[in-house]
């Protein structure tokens, strides 16, 4: 029986999980994968005119997909104010060095006047992710992926 522990180590050097795997007759797998997620601020700063097109890439195609309609917040009341979520935007540096934006919500202030169930989204685990990783490398499978841009903000509700 061969045990795996998988470990993702941050840029500090802190242990951010690990992963503990124990499979029968497994190869010996060695896997590393660094990447530091900079703020918007951070990442101009650090990447100059790309970030700023990454950012605009980004935006653009929310923006493109009409997933977001503008409001003036002057217009709007305070109990309506209330719900409103901040947005965060990250940037990352790909292994190919191309700059990626990533847009997303800061859920937060929902939890208070939200149900739990109402505010999750179905998201998996590193360590199920690294888990059925490593039964398909060592069954041979055949695996796919598909990427739906913007899926969950695209969504009727």
């Amino acid at each position: 029986m061969t045990t795996y522990k998988l470990s993702y180590i941050l840029a500090d050097g802190q242990v951010h999980a690990t992963i503990m795997l124990h499979i029968r007759n497994a190869p010996t797998i060695h896997a590393t994968q660094h990447v530091i997620t900079y703020s918007l601020k951070q990442g101009i700063a650090k990447f100059g005119e790309a970030a700023k097109q990454a950012a605009m890439k980004d935006i653009k195609q929310l923006h493109d997909r009409e997933c977001f309609m503008p409001i003036d917040p002057k217009m709007m009341r305070t109990t309506e104010k209330k719900p409103v979520m901040e947005s965060l935007f990250f940037l990352t540096e790909k292994k190919d060095v191309l700059i990626k934006g990533r847009h997303c919500a800061n859920g937060d202030p929902q939890c208070q006047w939200m149900d739990q169930e109402q505010v999750s989204s179905p998201t998996v685990t590193r360590e199920s992710t690294m888990s059925t990783s490593i039964i398909e490398a060592k069954e041979n499978r055949d695996i796919a992926k598909c990427d739906i841009p913007n899926a969950f903000i695209q969504t009727e509700v």
